[in-house]
């Protein structure tokens, strides 16, 4: 899909990367999960990308999932990566994959997630992507 795009444009932002912990030499941010060796004391972002039914044929949408995990002393930079993530994400255009010509994203949801430890911060943010099919376009000029 376009997960290289998205990772691109997070790590781009050195605000966003500023309140994050890093893993190796990179900002923690992660495709799916993070790493089992992650420390919980680390303030990091994982996200994933989930097709949906947009019922148009050139035009593919997707629910982009992201989820931002802190730890007691670090939960005002939690929010702090929240807000920055609105900031970065709503209405932006990502670049161009090989099958899709215009990629945009724009705020769909969010909310804190209970979690039994109450030391823990953990908030899910949710944009809507629609990107426009590469193939679909291609058949228009043919």
């Amino acid at each position: 899909m376009f997960e290289a795009a998205l990772l691109s444009r997070l790590a781009a932002d050195t605000t966003l990367t500023g309140y994050l912990s890093t893993y190796g030499s990179a900002p923690a941010i992660f495709s799916e999960q993070a790493p089992e060796d992650v420390s919980i004391n680390d303030t990091y972002i994982t996200f994933y990308i989930n097709k949906s039914d947009g019922g148009n044929p050139a035009v593919d949408s997707f629910i982009i999932t992201l989820d931002v995990w802190a730890y007691t002393e670090n939960r005002a930079t939690g929010r702090a990566v929240v807000q920055r993530l609105d900031e970065v994400l709503d209405r932006a255009e990502l670049m161009t994959s090989t099958r899709y010509h215009c990629i945009r994203l724009f705020r769909a949801s969010g909310g804190p997630v209970l979690d039994t430890d109450p030391r823990s911060y953990h908030y899910n943010v949710q944009f809507e992507a629609r990107a426009g099919r590469m193939a679909w376009a291609k058949n228009l000029s043919s």
